[in-house]
């Protein structure tokens, strides 16, 4: 983003530049501010995400193709999903319990742990419990979902209100008031999988955040 940003300075008054960037200098945080001036000042769109690309065998990132210049053109649309914001979500947190050196325990108190490698074809296996941590616990109905991974519609799992659990870091769950509501939020989310995975972007490896999945949900 730096490279680019200072490249505008070599443009003719009517001189245009086009760019091919890691897809998370216009998605991630961290640029967020950066592109947002370059859209409302130098005209920036996005012209295409590709998929995945491959420079060599061992180069394959995820990228977008830009322009920024002294002329406005028109980039892709963004897509406004609003029919997600009727899911009956209240609210969307991500876990934060850290997976190294985790100590599995059997004691009575001993809380299931949900981690993305225990979300598989759309439930929730292989548990393991560990003893009591700061970390948020979470007994509510809900959903289930990777924060980092290859997105697919077999990694939403459905919560019980019946149990406790702690989420790690790589988790992100949707809770619903309802075990009902959650089963409806699931299913919707897998049939309509191809937008909601939209809320995946990376460089490399895919992730999501919890404000994505809330502008998603209409709760921002």
């Amino acid at each position: 983003m730096l490279f680019l940003v200072r490249a505008l300075r070599f443009l003719s008054e009517q001189g245009g530049l086009y760019a091919i960037l890691p897809i998370s200098c216009i998605y991630s945080q961290k640029d967020r501010v950066i592109w947002g001036y370059l859209k409302e000042k130098h005209n920036a769109c996005v012209l295409e995400e590709p998929d995945r690309v491959r420079f060599t065998n061992k180069c394959a990132p995820n990228v977008v193709l830009v322009y920024v210049g002294k002329y406005h053109i028109d980039g892709i649309q963004e897509k406004q999903e609003l029919s997600f914001r009727e899911l009956p979500v209240v609210n969307v947190v991500r876990g934060s319990v850290r997976m190294q050196n985790l100590v599995e325990c059997d004691d009575k108190t001993a809380v299931r742990l949900i981690h993305t490698t225990n979300i598989q074809k759309g439930k929730l296996v292989n548990l393991i419990r560990i003893g009591r941590s700061q970390a948020m616990r979470v007994k509510n109905n809900g959903v289930v979902i990777p924060r980092v991974c290859n997105p697919n519609k077999y990694k939403v799992a459905l919560l019980s209100g019946k149990y406790s659990y702690y989420l790690s870091d790589c988790v992100i769950a949707l809770l619903t008031n309802e075990y009902t509501e959650a089963i409806a939020v699931r299913k919707y989310i897998v049939e309509n999988w191809n937008v909601f995975s939209m809320i995946y972007k990376g460089t490399g490896a895919q992730y999501t955040t919890t404000e994505r999945v809330k502008e998603l949900l209409g709760l921002l």
